[in-house]
């Protein structure tokens, strides 16, 4: 069977996974972590030095796989939300999107910037998409590191969207619900809602204290289903920040209003072949990998690439 190395880059170090796709499921072989994370926007930095040297040695243990696929963190993606129209054209998502990039980044070329483009659930009658714009330098560095290891990389994703596919793959009970799904990093909570192929909402939060991140998500879900009309059953958390006391108390103050409120453990339903010192590892960090399982599986959401 087909035995694929996910890599999850993030600003504080890098994730890796080796999963096997079986007739029965997604298989567990391996797992680790680097020390330093990358620098994928500036690889031939002198800062990159030590770092990519880990990172090689790391590779290496995992080189036993037929296929890779790399997520990388939100950090290094613009994200736009705009209004279209039936039938839109691509030079007319493209205009919208070069004055996106023009408007963050002045000093580029919109040309430098590959972008995903999804389309969201209808708002008010009118089409509604969500942009993601990833500088090329992003593509350029992991097609280096690829090619230093002698491997082909078949999937990049990003962090957010992958976790979509992750939770839908771990909890095949929520297909039905509306979901609201949080990423807690360093200062900044990714807020996306879905349900199953319908993909409703995307937005980034701002934080500037871990003590705040209960009241700001609960007020992001107050405001969009507001904003939306729509009833969000279950929430779902994962990240480098996430902690109990955050999820204890968004339990504590507003469990009544969700069917469930959730650590996002990306390996529920997959098997494995661990040890039992990396099970211990896997049952305490399982919410730093929700991206890394849910890249090897098939896109739940319809994906445009735009070159």
């Amino acid at each position: 069977m087909e035995t694929s190395l996910s890599v999850l880059f993030t600003p504080e170090r890098t994730y890796f996974a080796l999963l096997e796709k079986t007739n029965i499921g997604l298989k567990l072989h391996k797992i680790g972590t680097s020390s330093s994370p990358i620098d994928l926007e500036n690889l031939d930095n002198p800062i990159n030095k030590d770092s990519l040297a880990e990172h090689y040695e790391l590779f290496h243990e995992f080189s036993d796989c037929n296929s890779m696929a790399v997520t990388i963190p939100m950090e290094y993606v613009i994200l736009t939300q705009f209004p279209g129209r039936p039938n839109i054209t691509k030079d007319e998502i493209m205009s919208v999107i070069n004055i996106e990039i023009r408007q963050n980044l002045p000093q580029f070329n919109p040309d430098e910037f590959p972008t995903y483009l999804f389309e969201l659930v209808p708002r008010g009658g009118h089409s509604h998409f969500l942009a993601a714009i990833i500088p090329k330098q992003i593509f350029q560095s992991i097609k280096i590191i690829a090619t230093k290891i002698n491997k082909i990389v078949d999937i990049i994703e990003i962090s957010q969207i992958s976790s979509h596919n992750s939770l839908l793959y771990n909890y095949p009970e929520e297909k039905e619900n509306v979901v609201a799904l949080f990423n807690i990093s360093d200062k900044f909570i990714d807020f996306s809602v879905f349900k199953n192929k319908d993909f409703y909402f995307y937005n980034l939060l701002k934080y500037n204290s871990l003590n705040d991140t209960p009241e700001i998500i609960n007020n992001g879900i107050t405001k969009i289903q507001t904003e939306l009309q729509l009833q969000i059953n279950s929430i779902f958390l994962f990240g480098s920040q996430l902690n109990r006391s955050t999820l204890d108390i968004l339990k504590s103050r507003y469990g009544e209003r969700f069917l469930s409120i959730k650590r996002l453990n990306p390996f529920r339903l997959v098997s494995n072949e661990l040890s039992e010192v990396d099970k211990q590892i896997c049952a305490r960090i399982a919410h730093h990998f929700v991206p890394c399982v849910g890249s090897v599986i098939p896109e739940i959401h319809k994906k445009i690439k735009i070159y």
